[in-house]
């Protein structure tokens, strides 16, 4: 993936006392070329496409809107971040802005921080997007091979059982199946256990470290189920891994992900997430619920919490909506336990439902016990309690203990 130092910038303006300020601000991070009037500026683009540009609106000749316009028109060059550079701030002239293709506005005179801040905003944001489509074309590629290994192979008959037991494991090839993990991180334990309801299906857990110090942890559950859910759920996971690559705060990272993932979603699915980020040397842990259950805070001593203190809307619904953020320190030997609703809402032949109560409880019985064993005693507690019924709805259970 392309760092942000070595990304280019491309600055228009045809006042020179604004190109030194804007080349003083950004040439110690990125690197920037200049150009004094549109014709000048499409040529460099088209010899050279700078990773984003800050674009006067009032040149003589052709002005920013036209020079926005005829870069947004070409394929190769449609997908650069254009943030104009104005004097200008009636809502006219930003709507035009706007409607021509610009992802930004930098008004004039220029703060220092804030062109910093948005340059770095869009760059993040531009880079983590690359990263994603190249994310998706290794795996429609590992989906294009199986599936044609397949088609040759089988009988059309079975054609798709087949395909659907090459999707399951590749939704599960997706999401970490090694335990533990983490040999050489003693702070701290992980286990997780993910059953379908179906061959494949919506839910999906993740954890990945964005430094040495600090663990992304990720629970979540696809609206529907079956294929559409997995391949929805396929990419909200790779969306979460690129993005948390350049934004490394929780409510951050998921409100580019909601406004990645909500536009265009015409199926209008959505995504419950936790999304909790663990200092494994200060035992912080920051975290965003997005309409997801309340996971549980597990003490020996003092018992079982349950975190439902913040919980926001879903993703995938409005990609206008900011998410907050949330933290709690853990104790020594403390877990932290997220689980999907196919826990709590599983029914027994007497259609009486597991419950959040009834969590708790189990819970506070195998507290005693490792991560793992406790994760694998809840599991079995459902499939004890429901009996015969068949299970309506994906389970997952991710449990970390912090041990420092």
């Amino acid at each position: 993936m392309k760092e942000l130092s070595n990304c280019t910038v491309l600055v228009v303006d045809d006042a020179e006392s604004n190109i030194d300020v804007l080349v003083s601000v950004l040439d110690s991070e990125y690197e920037v070329c200049v150009a004094m009037d549109g014709e000048s500026a499409i040529e460099a683009v088209n010899l050279d496409p700078p990773d984003l540009i800050l674009l006067d609106i009032a040149m003589p000749g052709m002005n920013g809107y036209e020079v926005c316009q005829r870069i947004k028109s070409e394929p190769e060059t449609s997908k650069i971040p254009i943030i104009f550079i104005t004097s200008m701030d009636e809502i006219d002239n930003k709507t035009k802005g706007f409607e021509s293709g610009a992802v930004d506005y930098i008004t004039k005179p220029f703060e220092a921080m804030e062109v910093k801040a948005r340059v770095k905003t869009h760059l993040s944001l531009t880079l983590a997007r690359r990263e994603l489509a190249n994310q998706n074309i290794i795996l429609e590629e590992e989906v294009r091979i199986r599936t044609e290994a397949l088609r040759k192979s089988i009988a059309e008959r079975e054609r798709m059982e087949s395909e659907l037991r090459i999707a399951h494991d590749i939704q599960m090839g997706i999401m970490p199946a090694d335990f533990p993990p983490f040999p050489d991180k003693p702070e701290i334990d992980i286990y997780a256990i993910l059953k379908p309801a179906r061959e494949v299906g919506g839910d999906f857990y993740d954890f990945f470290f964005i430094n040495p110090e600090r663990l992304c942890i990720v629970v979540g559950d696809i609206s529907g189920k079956g294929v559409p859910a997995a391949l929805f759920m396929s990419m909200v996971i790779t969306q979460i891994r690129s993005i948390a690559k350049v934004i490394d705060e929780p409510d951050l990272i998921l409100n580019n992900v909601n406004k990645e993932i909500t536009y265009g979603n015409d199926s209008c699915t959505f995504v419950t997430v936790f999304l909790g980020i663990l200092n494994i040397k200060t035992g912080e842990l920051a975290y965003t619920n997005a309409g997801h259950n309340a996971p549980l805070i597990i003490s020996r001593e003092k018992g079982v919490m349950l975190l439902n203190d913040s919980r926001y809307p879903a993703i995938g619904m409005d990609d206008d909506f900011s998410f907050g953020m949330k933290t709690i320190m853990l104790q020594a030997l403390d877990m932290i336990c997220i689980y999907t609703d196919g826990v709590t809402e599983a029914f027994n032949e007497r259609r009486q439902m597991f419950s959040e109560e009834r969590l708790i409880e189990e819970v506070l019985e195998l507290r005693e016990y490792t991560t793992s064993k406790l994760v694998e005693g809840v599991f079995h507690k459902v499939q004890s309690f429901s009996g015969k019924m068949p299970q309506a709805d994906d389970i997952t259970i991710l449990n970390v203990q912090y041990l420092p």
